[in-house]
């Protein structure tokens, strides 16, 4: 009975074959390839992006229940007291000074006898150092002080510089920088 059952189904596929053709058995080979591709890869994916949205959904649940810390937007007086909390207070200005020496020793800058004068008036919340500073040295040694300076000491600003040789092939610069180191309240 089994042989019977086999050559049943045997006769129907051929049959079946016949009628639909070549082309009709390569379009259900076609759908039995999309049919393999979506049970083996579609459908677990799926269940995966299932899983990740009821994750989701948790910690947002979560997050809605804690209490969010708001963050403090500072206004105007604030943002103006970190500015003047910025510069450094004159009871540092030797420390700031050692700072230009060294730069100046280690780009090979000579500095001579400069002049320091400390301006503030009554009220202002910022003082300034004016620095004069007679210099020798060259053209890039000048410029390598200047830009350490200005790296050094954020708070110094470059007032002028004036260069001056003394015979067209020297390489050597007389050189006359003025500075402004800006200081917190005095």
């Amino acid at each position: 009975m089994d042989r019977r059952i086999i050559l049943k189904f045997r006769w129907y596929a051929q049959s079946g074959m016949r009628w639909l053709g070549w082309s009709g058995m390569a379009g259900l080979g076609g759908l039995a390839l999309c049919l393999m591709f979506y049970v083996f890869t579609l459908q677990p994916e799926k269940v995966k992006l299932g899983e990740m949205q009821a994750q989701i959904t948790v910690l947002n649940q979560q997050f809605s229940q804690k209490k969010v810390a708001q963050v403090r937007v500072k206004g105007p007086e604030d943002q103006l007291s970190d500015f003047y909390r910025f510069f450094p207070s004159t009871q540092i200005a030797p420390d700031l000074l050692e700072k230009l020496f060294d730069a100046a020793a280690s780009t090979g800058i000579a500095l001579q006898q400069g002049q320091y004068r400390m301006i503030a008036a009554k009220g202002d919340k910022l003082g300034r150092y004016q620095i004069t500073l007679p210099a020798k040295g060259t053209y890039p040694q000048l410029r390598k002080f200047i830009a350490q300076l200005l790296t050094d000491l954020p708070t110094i600003a470059l007032d002028s510089i004036h260069l001056q040789r003394q015979k067209v092939g020297d390489p050597q610069l007389d050189a006359q920088i003025k500075l402004t180191l800006f200081m917190g309240a005095v």
